[in-house]
């Protein structure tokens, strides 16, 4: 729904975490987000609140494009959560889209969000995880974008707690996972993309 053609720009980049991201994450998501809007990328996300609205909210402020993955039907009854609607009209009338594998006026449950993170790894070349505990959501992701091998970048400043104990596995267990600590780090996104999304 809405603008296709971002599907076929060989120049994405999700951008993901937890739902119950602190809010020095959220900032910082939103900032990298826009950073990496104005230089042209695409931010793929998947409209829950968090760390995926940050993203997205982020592209939009840079007047980019953005596309939300979601694990419901399309139509505006199904959309969630219900309080994110207006920005995916927002996303729409950016020049953006939103995607779904699911029929119209299909519910989300507990197995489609996990189902839909292989979809924003694979439209994506990159993606940039910024908060996540070991056993998080965002990490299905994680693993869809290693064996999809998809340049992996993840937040890793200041990351003490439970609430990055996914941030430290990655880190620690990725041998080529891009730390990013300053924005100057997310310039290694621009470098070495894959010509093709397969």
């Amino acid at each position: 729904r809405g603008n296709k053609d971002c599907l076929l720009e060989n120049n994405s980049t999700a951008v993901i975490g937890s739902r119950n991201a602190n809010r020095v994450i959220i900032k910082l998501t939103e900032e990298y987000s826009s950073y990496l809007s104005s230089n042209n990328k695409t931010i793929v996300s998947g409209l829950a609140k968090g760390c995926d609205t940050a993203g997205h909210q982020g592209a939009l402020k840079a007047k980019g494009k953005t596309i939300a993955v979601l694990p419901c039907g399309l139509d505006n009854l199904s959309i969630t959560p219900k309080k994110n609607l207006s920005l995916a009209q927002e996303i729409l009338s950016g020049g953006g889209c939103l995607v779904s594998e699911y029929p119209v006026y299909f519910k989300a449950t507990n197995y489609t969000f996990v189902e839909r993170d292989r979809i924003q790894s694979g439209l994506s070349q990159s993606v940039l995880i910024m908060q996540t505990t070991h056993e998080g959501g965002t990490m299905h992701t994680y693993k869809y974008a290693k064996d999809q091998n998809r340049i992996i970048a993840c937040y890793g400043n200041n990351i003490e707690g439970e609430e990055f104990s996914g941030n430290r596995e990655i880190i620690e267990n990725q041998p080529d996972v891009i730390a990013v600590k300053s924005l100057k780090d997310l310039d290694k996104l621009f470098n070495n993309q894959p010509q093709t999304l397969f």
